[in-house]
């Protein structure tokens, strides 16, 4: 099981007092973590403990990182610039990265052997209307 001692060492941080909202907040998103890969490994009938647990070890720890670098409200501008003759454009376009709660990638899964089904929890980008 993942406590908050291994997340902080993966950032290279003090572990965040106990009873901090940090700690809580760290704590939450290594269980909703946990929650997501149970929920997709139960959708796709493979038992939870079949799973490697260095690799979910692994996972988890990766999926708070993410969350606590990249807040909710991240994102990331992808830009298109396009030149025909004397013609030319640049197109701009911002996509948020962070999708609001822990976040498993394409990879992540397929290292958990969970890529098949439906990857509700899982993605390349995010998608950010209106930004």
């Amino acid at each position: 099981m993942i406590t908050i001692e291994d997340i902080a060492v993966e950032l290279g941080r003090t572990t965040p007092e106990a009873e901090s909202i940090e700690a809580k907040q760290w704590e939450s998103w290594i269980k909703r973590a946990m929650a997501a890969i149970e929920a997709r490994a139960t959708s796709l009938g493979v038992p939870l403990g079949s799973i490697d647990p260095d690799a979910l070890d692994e996972v988890v720890i990766y999926a708070v990182v993410r969350r606590i670098s990249r807040p909710p409200d991240a994102a990331v501008q992808v830009s298109e610039s396009v030149g025909v003759d004397d013609a030319s454009w640049r197109t701009d376009r911002r996509y948020s990265t962070g999708v609001g709660d822990v976040w498993i990638s394409d990879d992540w899964w397929s290292r958990l052997g969970l890529s098949g089904g439906d990857p509700g929890w899982s993605g390349s980008i995010g998608y950010g209307g209106g930004l």
